[in-house]
């Protein structure tokens, strides 16, 4: 009698190695997305900075306030970083500066002061961006703290410049911020450094 082994096809079973593979490349084909994506997401959110890049940026610490507020520096307020304060600096240097108006009588006078430069900088980097278009900001007077925040490795310091009137920017060479009069995170900071201050 003749076998009929039409639509009867010998299966095939794949050999435990095959599999194994097969599955270890879709694995590593996941993750391998995972991680472009990841990378993707870091490009527009990261918050660190490489060492070349806070060099530059950066100047030998001060071990004094200068008596008169220094030029701001070329380039501040041009950068649009995800932080203005990078890394973990170790201690901040705090410099008030009245600006052009002579202080009201009884006035107390600005003091410069240093503290924990990790808690002041978080601080700074919590104030939100500033609004875009066109800003209608009161007269700046000149009234400002600039801060050094000093990183212990390099014993190099960040300048950011706090404005006290005017628009209430806060710069340094990686961004700017926003202190508005009424905003949360403005007046943690604004309470501190007057706490540290008296400015």
């Amino acid at each position: 009698m003749a076998r009929h082994d039409r639509g009867h096809r010998r299966r095939r079973h794949a050999s435990p190695t095959r599999s194994s593979s097969r599955v270890q490349r879709q694995r590593s084909t996941l993750a391998l997305g995972a991680a472009v994506v990841a990378l993707a997401g870091c490009g527009t959110t990261a918050t660190t900075v490489s060492a070349s890049q806070l060099a530059s940026s950066t100047q030998p610490a001060p071990a004094a306030c200068p008596a008169t507020a220094p030029p701001e520096p070329a380039g501040a307020h041009t950068a649009d970083g995800a932080v203005v304060v990078p890394g973990h600096p170790a201690a901040v240097l705090l410099c008030p500066y009245p600006g052009y108006n002579p202080p009201a009588p009884g006035t107390p006078v600005p003091r410069p002061a240093r503290a924990d430069g990790s808690a002041l900088a978080g601080l700074v980097n919590a104030l939100p961006g500033p609004p875009g278009g066109t800003m209608n900001c009161f007269a700046d007077t000149g009234e400002r703290i600039i801060l050094y925040f000093v990183y212990a490795a390099t014993g190099r310091a960040l300048r950011v410049d706090v404005e006290l009137v005017g628009c209430d920017f806060v710069d340094s060479a990686f961004g700017r911020r926003w202190s508005p009069p009424g905003d949360a995170a403005a007046t943690r900071l604004r309470d501190r450094l007057r706490a540290l201050t008296g400015a």
